[in-house]
């Protein structure tokens, strides 16, 4: 499973971008443990298209999410925790 990210305004990562640091970082933990406990795979979020005008956080452009703790969502450290590293 993973987000939805057609780049289209309200699809998963959509949202995803423009919650606050620590809800994303809740809704990752929450989506992994609930996905893994049933056998199945999360794909966490690692770069994604976002709509054009999200306003959210965003990667190296301000139509592509990442994770990176050099771009304005740094949620890297999140899924290191979430994945055990």
């Amino acid at each position: 499973m993973h987000l939805d990210w057609s780049g289209i305004p309200d699809d998963d990562l959509d949202i995803f971008a423009r919650m606050n640091k620590e809800k994303r970082a809740e809704t990752l933990k929450n989506l992994y443990q609930k996905f893994t406990a049933k056998n199945m795979g999360f794909l966490m979020p690692f770069m994604g298209v976002l709509y054009k005008e999200n306003n959210g956080c965003y990667g190296p452009k301000k139509r592509f999410y990442s994770p990176g703790n050099e771009y304005s969502c740094q949620d890297e450290d999140v899924i290191n925790k979430i994945m055990g590293k």
